[in-house]
């Protein structure tokens, strides 16, 4: 061998030992149970090996995350996994993974995101209150029968709602709930006519109406086309038999007072013009002729129609569920009809005005139209509807409740406004407790949106997304209690944010979607001078687009906020710091004194539902550091005494759950420091014994199988039915999605036959199925699937609802969601003890379709706890609780009866300390 050859072979020999000793050279850190770009459905358990001869630091978002022990996450969220280890000779290895858990329970929504419910509104403390007057909008004379709307507002000086919280009470009847500022409420008077002294109050503010019920009115009947020129004089009584139209050229005239009585479903078209002279003290009022049966809406189709309003209440309009999917109808997001439908140029000018308790939706524009609103409440209604091509100019104003205030979570459009394009402003505007999204920015089109001086609230998606070509601007805007604050979504949308506030929501401000891989993100979003606080995460860029796990720092301007913490991300920024800029937080009506409560929906709950403590919220930042004092109280006689603090820009915090106790516990607040108790300040917590639930059928789990292209009938899904020829494999099964534990037939077109459907059979067993309340399904489909237990039919997802279903059915159409687990529960009554058949046909929405997917997972829920009825007693007091909410308590002089329901017996009961005494049971 000469000598150069031998130089060359021994470089490549220590080039070789070089990588064997390097990280690339060698196999990544070991970490089971998860891996890089995923998503877990509800859960992931980890686990992070130690191995011998290395030193770890592992971290899950920033925390210290523990080496060697198996974790399981249960919180949906996006997921940063970091492991650093450094060898013995000094050599260090870093390995990067990250990974979504997402809920089932919301589907497709939310990816990367926690679970977002909307916290119930605190009270505010008098002293958010200074400065304002309480001003009222109700009718002066109303019929009896009719349900009286009653509005209510708190101001400043200029005309502006103050930001605060409370319960408007009156000395015969209560009043409206504020939010913010503005409520409303509808009440159904009884008795004899008479006048009505309706003497508000709520914090110190007062307002007096006076109300005349009449008890013996004349009514003017109307239907048909109207004259051209029309006029129904102050006060009148108009009872609208049938559809009714204002004729081109022609106009409607209605003086203050006016009482438009509707029959269900009773449509005005506009043609023309509608002149609505109402006052704050004598507003027009439109209302159902009879309760909880709506009557139609508004409609210009045509001509120059206009609808020009001052001191006008609409209640219950919005009778056709399916009005937008009729012939003859545009396409909506909502099917409800609205209030307002606008074909074109048609214009709608409202001043001093409602829209409340609306069976449909507010609006809708096809191609343009005009919206003006000067101190309007929307509220309570399906959706503020969806506008294209509108102008939306709207001062002092609120778009509220789509369509209530509850915990519970809908995936149904139920935005406060959907703008797909047209030029809008908004001043002092406020748009809050919705089920999706405050505004949506929505779809592709071109839009220009300005907001100034806006408030954002309790909003289970976003306060604004935006998608398509939107160029959005918002300045000294409240972002507060949000899914997401501002979010820049799919395609090239353009989002400002200045001088604003982004308060304890999921995300403050966002580029990307919480979808799974949906569409492009080409847009871009800057934040300027805001305050970014307190937020699950305060900036947020990740997105999990398909063509990779990206971070859209390189489109996003954020500098120079206040963060709650440093982002490495966006390091051009300040982090709060609550004792040298708390003053900051008193331009977004932060005080020096706020209200404090219980962040419950009720005063009774369980210990398993308050994981992390039990919610204790204020009803706004608060200027200086807030301090509650509180007390546990458990029913073995221990009282155990605590302090919870908040720093300014803080506005939640978790209670400690209390030491083990036998039963029930009580936690009260007790007094604050810069805090009102105005909320809830006692909740009971009840401890309940853990049924397990028992899990049938796992993800991955061993289905024999059928995708031959035949036709099997109906017999397969039969337990007396044959299937050892079948083969079989683990879920989930398919091909073209990914990843697939079972690949099924055909992966290309071949020369066989595509098949239309597949069929899938697997049992499990079960001891005593009367252990098992109800079955829980969790089903991963493409397209559409069929699913029987022990031959009966269970439920159908995305299939026709045809009285049989065959091999070439066609699923109901093609998924866009491919990858997410659907859930829904169903009765275990068809559960047998001892072997169960679960079986499964998956249908193709076509015989072209390019890919199939199944899998599925069956729990099996505990039975409920039988009915307690169970009677506490701290000091003095005695409690009567029981452990399912729909029991009614009923109470008796004497153990034979008569037993008679105990009024407004909500749980717990307290027990009166004198009288005579009584007897109390359940049913």
């Amino acid at each position: 061998m000469k000598p150069g050859k031998l130089v060359r072979a021994t470089g490549m020999l220590l080039i070789l030992w070089l990588m064997l000793l390097s990280p690339a050279g060698r196999a990544a850190i070991p970490v089971e149970g998860v891996a890089d770009k995923q998503t877990y459905t509800d859960s992931a358990s980890l686990k992070v090996p130690v191995e011998a001869g290395y030193s770890y630091l592992a971290s899950l978002n920033d925390q210290s995350f523990p080496l060697n022990t198996n974790v399981t996450l249960s919180l949906p969220d996006f997921y940063e996994l970091r492991v650093e280890r450094t060898s013995s000779m000094g050599s260090v290895e870093v390995r990067i993974l990250r990974f979504l858990i997402a809920d089932s329970t919301r589907v497709g929504t939310e990816w990367g995101l926690p679970t977002h419910i909307p916290s119930p509104s605190i009270p505010s403390a008098a002293q958010e209150f200074e400065g304002g007057r309480l001003r009222l909008l109700m009718p002066a004379r109303l019929p009896m029968g009719l349900e009286l709307p009653i509005v209510a507002w708190v101001e400043d000086s200029e005309g502006h709602a103050l930001r605060v919280n409370g319960l408007v009470r009156g000395d015969e009847l209560s009043g409206p709930w504020l939010r913010r500022g503005v409520g409303s409420d509808l009440l159904l008077l009884s008795g004899p006519a008479r006048t009505l002294v309706y003497r508000a109050r709520v914090a110190g503010l007062e307002a007096t109406n006076e109300v005349v019920l009449e008890d013996s009115v004349v009514w003017l009947p109307a239907n048909g086309i109207l004259g051209a020129q029309t006029e129904w004089t102050s006060g009148s009584r108009i009872h609208v038999t049938g559809n009714l139209t204002v004729p081109a050229g022609g106009t409607l005239t209605i003086g203050a007072g006016t009482v438009v009585r509707l029959e269900p479903l009773v449509d005005i078209t506009n043609n023309g013009r509608v002149l609505i002279l109402g006052s704050r003290r004598e507003p027009v009022v439109f209302v159902p002729a009879v309760a909880n049966k709506p009557w139609g809406g508004f409609t210009m189709r045509a001509g120059t129609g206009e609808i020009d309003g001052t001191g006008v209440v609409f209640v219950g309009s919005g009778g056709d569920p399916h009005w937008f999917s009729k012939s003859g109808n545009p396409g909506s997001h909502r099917k409800e009809q609205a209030l307002f439908f606008v074909n074109d140029d048609q214009r709608v000018r409202l001043t001093d005005s409602a829209a409340i308790s609306l069976a449909g939706q507010l609006g809708h524009s096809v191609k343009g139209g005009l919206f003006e609103f000067n101190h309007f409440l929307m509220q309570r209604a399906t959706s503020g509807g969806e506008f294209t091509g509108a102008q939306f100019r709207v001062n002092d104003s609120a778009f509220i409740e789509c369509p209530s205030d509850t915990a519970a979570f809908v995936d149904g459009d139920n935005d406060a406004l959907y703008l797909v394009s047209g030029d809008h402003g908004f001043t002092n505007t406020l748009f809050g407790w919705t089920k999706d999204d405050g505004v949506d920015s929505g779809g592709s089109g071109a839009a220009k949106l300005r907001y100034q001086s806006c408030w954002f609230e309790s909003i289970f998606h976003e306060g604004n997304s935006l998608s398509g070509a939107k160029d959005v601007m918002a300045r000294d805007t409240v972002y507060f209690d949000c899914g997401q604050g501002l979010e820049d979504g799919y395609d090239a949308p353009i989002g400002v944010a200045d001088h604003c506030l982004f308060l304890a929501n999921q995300v403050g401000v966002r580029h990307g979607d919480n979808y799974p891989s949906i569409g492009r993100y080409d847009g871009r979003i800057t934040a300027t001078n805001c305050l970014i606080l307190n937020n699950h995460r305060d900036v947020f860029g990740f997105n999990w687009r398909s063509s990779g796990w990206t971070n859209a720092t390189g489109q996003m301007l954020v500098q120079d906020n206040w963060l709650t913490r440093a982002n490495e991300y966006f390091p051009a920024n300040r982090i709060w710091s609550p004792a040298e800029d708390a003053n900051r937080l008193a331009v977004f009506g932060a005080r020096e004194v706020v209200g404090a409560g219980f962040a419950t929906r009720g005063s009774i709950a369980t210990a398993s539902e308050l994981q992390g403590g039990l919610p204790v919220r204020l009803s706004m930042a608060c200027l200086k550091p807030v301090v509650l004092r509180y007390l546990w109280q458990t029913d073995d006689g221990r009282t155990i005494p605590g302090v919870l603090s908040f720093a300014p820009g803080e506005i939640q915090a978790r209670l400690p759950i209390a030491p083990a106790w036998a039963g029930f516990a009580r936690a009260r607040l007790v007094e604050g420091d810069q805090a009102e108790i105005s909320g809830r300040d006692v909740v009971f917590v009840q401890r309940v014994p853990e049924r397990a639930s028992q899990l049938l059928v796992a993800r991955g789990s061993v289905w024999k199988y059928r995708d031959n292209a035949q036709d099997l009938g109906q017999a397969w899904k039969l337990l007396s039915f044959s299937d050892e020829d079948w083969p079989q494999g683990p879920s989930p099964m398919g091909y073209g999605d990914g990843p697939e534990g079972t690949m099924l037939k055909p992966s290309d077109s071949g020369p066989e036959p595509r098949p239309l459907t597949y069929y899938f059979r697997t049992h499990f067993g079960v001891t005593t199925p009367q252990d098992i309340g109800s079955l829980r399904f969790a089903v991963r489909r493409d397209d559409g699937v069929a699913v029987y237990l022990n031959g009966v039919p269970l439920f159908r997802m995305n299939m026709p609802d045809l009285p049989e279903l065959k091999y070439g059915t066609p699923a109901s159409g093609s998924v866009t969601d491919e990858t997410s687990y659907f859930p829904t529960n169903v009765s275990s009554s068809f559960l047998v003890a001892g072997d169960n058949l679960l079986a499964v046909e998956l249908h193709q929405s076509s015989a072209t379709s390019g890919d199939a997917h199944f899998d599925l997972e069956l729990e099996g829920l505990p039975v409920s706890a039988p009915v307690r009825l169970e009677w506490v007693v701290w000091g003095r007091e005695g409690y009567l609780m029981w452990n399912q909410e729909s029991a009614v308590l009923k109470e008796s002089a004497s153990l034979l009866g008569p037993w008679l329901p105990v009024p407004m017996a909500a749980r717990p009961y307290r027990l009166p300390e004198d009288g005579p005494t009584r007897f109390y049971r359940l049913e």
